[in-house]
């Protein structure tokens, strides 16, 4: 019997030890480590020149809610120790783009911090539902990534190129719930012919094209739930991201790749759903 009640003890002891060291890490360690996640994305239309061009996206920051400048500063420095070719940013600058204390000083120091980042390819940005409350607040963080350099791909496309004509198209599209998504403005031009790459805020965007032009779909908004237990998931799924909202899908040809974002929202936590920086390699076949 007291065999039994010590072997109970120490599986007790190990579970709630187990749990308080998730908990530790989830509050004090995870918020601010910024992962790297590779996709290799390999197609017979991806031009030979552009053959292991690197896309970075990242979305999803809430600055000012837990993300401060010194956690900024460094998930950029590790973004930008990545090297990669091109940077898209998939929306949701701040957690309330309203709130009064965003002062002349805050502006300045994320227009630096954005600036530094590099990308020797090109530097593009959409904006997301907390970006797009009012128009000043789109206005506000449209100035902040323009004066850094990114040029705003909202409903446009643009060809991406290496050093020669050949190209891929990239694709901006504005978010589903308080933006102005327009689809046929957003896909003028483009053609099932060129490699086309589509980035948003939010996944469930994807779930509404009727073309079928697509090859690689980048969207954040969910954070990936944020809180995800093994095997059952997140138990949070947001206006925007139902469908799509943690990891990697298919979509007719298209392949739906959904960011966790940097920031954290609600509560300073991430559990087994680290903040994300996401990189494309795209590989031609």
């Amino acid at each position: 019997m007291k065999h039994k009640l010590l072997k109970f003890l120490a599986i007790l002891l190990t579970f709630v030890l187990l749990i308080a060291g998730c908990l530790f890490y989830a509050i004090y360690i995870s918020p601010e480590k910024l992962t790297l996640k590779y996709e290799t994305i390999s197609s017979k239309q991806i031009p030979a020149s552009l053959d292991n061009v690197t896309v970075g996206y990242f979305s999803d920051i809430y600055y000012l809610e837990f993300m401060n400048e010194k956690r900024l500063e460094k998930m950029i420095n590790v973004i930008n120790d990545a090297n990669v070719d091109v940077i898209l940013f998939g929306g949701d600058l701040f957690a309330n783009a309203q709130d009064e204390k965003i002062s002349a000083d805050v502006i300045n120091k994320l227009t630096t911090l954005f600036t530094k980042m590099d990308a020797p390819l090109g530097k593009f940005f959409v904006l997301g539902d907390k970006d797009c409350v009012t128009s000043d607040t789109r206005t506000l963080v449209s100035t902040i990534f323009y004066n850094a350099g990114f040029e705003d791909l909202s409903n446009k496309n643009t060809k991406l190129h290496n050093g020669n004509e050949e190209s891929v198209t990239l694709v901006g599209l504005d978010n589903i719930i308080n933006g102005s998504m327009d689809v046929q403005t957003a896909f003028n031009g483009t053609s099932s012919e060129s490699f086309n790459i589509l980035f948003t805020h939010t996944p469930d965007s994807v779930s509404t094209l009727t073309t079928d032009v697509v090859d690689l779909a980048i969207a954040g908004h969910s954070l990936g739930g944020q809180l995800r237990i093994p095997i059952i998931g997140s138990f949070d799924h947001v206006e925007g991201a139902e469908k799509y909202n943690y990891g990697t899908y298919t979509f007719n040809k298209t392949t739906v790749s959904v960011s966790n974002g940097m920031g954290t929202h609600g509560s300073d936590m991430r559990l087994f759903c680290p903040p994300q920086f996401n990189i494309f390699v795209l590989h031609k076949k």
